[in-house]
């Protein structure tokens, strides 16, 4: 393949040379057959799949609170919750109300799970 073609339609730029001895001594070394195999994959799946960014902003004043007086309450445990334990369970929630959006795996573990909590799958609308 010519230098610049490129896959699935898309043409990219030439790589630019550049002399990277004037910021310093190089040293050139092989890479081995997984780098090269895994850097052409990377690239092209970076290249090729569509990536979205969003951001929100939200009010946490209080669950910040409500995080800082539940850690207090359980400070003799030696257990401490960070933000994340929320954020895992709204993601995990709006997966559920939503379940357009949660792969097909999600619903593997859901099925295959032991516990009794309410982590069953989601019923998908029947058309």
């Amino acid at each position: 393949m010519a230098a610049g073609a490129g896959v699935g339609g898309i043409e990219l730029l030439p790589w630019p040379r550049v002399d990277f001895g004037k910021f310093g001594p190089v040293e050139s070394k092989p890479l081995s057959r997984i780098k090269k195999i895994s850097g052409a994959n990377l690239h092209r799946n970076w290249v090729m799949i569509p990536h979205v960014t969003n951001h929100d902003e939200a009010d946490i004043t209080e669950l910040e609170a409500f995080r800082i007086q539940l850690n207090q309450e359980i400070e003799k445990s030696g257990v401490r919750v960070s933000m994340l334990a929320f954020m895992i369970k709204a993601a995990a929630a709006t997966l559920k109300q939503f379940p357009s959006s949660t792969p097909r795996w999600m619903a593997t573990i859901w099925s295959s799970s032991s516990t009794t909590t309410s982590a069953s799958p989601p019923t998908r609308p029947t058309a």
